[in-house]
């Protein structure tokens, strides 16, 4: 973590998040997740994307995070749970479904939303605001970057995929698409299959298959997590590059 910490500093002078995955309500009982929170103390990181596995982050976690100086952002996904996670201190909302943004913005007021159904869209960010988001929550634009340290085959295969290409399977409370390849390929037919999700998980390996996808462009032991609407991506570009694209798609 310490050098990918180092890899964005070093290509970015702009606020950025560490992911504090946990399915612990309290933080004493997950120390992996307890020695991020130290890191980004002593690194002076103060955001936090909370990854609670379809829980709301609790408040202890919150409260921690908060005494850190760190502010918290968490996936939210459904409408009725807004109040829960506004009650424990959640600083920025994420909606990641396609529809009910307006009413999801509305039950929240004053708490921050982004629009967070990831896409290559640029014009994504008009929608977002025009529906009472803040912004929009954006991974695969980036992912496909000339400074974000995807492996340079995966990179290369983003701006080639289309849609068509992608296979999709069910991890925890959403659906993943990947690039094909062995792993993938083997999660979609057990989806198919009727097979829980949390066994599906299991079969992933969880993050380290993401990172042996994105980081390593191993899709035998791995995958990636990309938008569906991956047509829209044809060039790779520097980070500056696709904000004033997405920047310019408002006018």
């Amino acid at each position: 973590m310490n050098e990918q910490i180092d890899y964005v500093l070093a290509h970015t002078f702009r606020p950025f998040a560490i992911e504090i995955p946990s399915s612990a309500s309290i933080p004493e009982q997950d120390h992996t997740a307890m020695e991020l929170v130290e890191l980004m103390r002593k690194r002076r990181l103060t955001i936090a994307l909370f990854e609670g596995f379809g829980q709301i982050a609790s408040k202890e976690w919150v409260q921690l995070l908060h005494h850190n100086g760190i502010k918290v952002m968490q996936v939210v996904s459904q409408t009725d749970r807004v109040k829960q996670a506004q009650k424990n201190g959640i600083d920025i909302l994420i909606y990641p479904q396609k529809e009910g943004l307006p009413e999801f913005v509305h039950e929240a007021q004053a708490t921050p939303v982004l629009a967070g159904c990831d896409t290559a869209n640029p014009k994504a960010l008009t929608h977002a605001l025009a529906c009472g988001a803040q912004g929009v929550f954006l991974k695969t634009v980036f992912a496909a970057s000339e400074e974000a340290p995807t492996a340079t085959s995966i990179k290369n295969a983003l701006i080639k995929a289309k849609n068509s290409d992608l296979v999709s399977f069910k991890l925890n409370n959403r659906t993943i698409f990947s690039l094909p390849g062995k792993l993938p390929n083997h999660l979609a037919k057990m989806t198919a299959a009727g097979i829980d999700a949390t066994q599906i998980t299991a079969a992933s390996h969880g993050y380290q298959g993401l990172i042996n996808g994105m980081l390593k462009g191993d899709l035998n032991l791995g995958y990636t997590d990309i938008a569906e609407d991956i047509d829209f991506i044809t060039v790779n570009q520097s980070v500056k590059e696709i904000v004033n694209q997405i920047n310019n798609s408002q006018k």
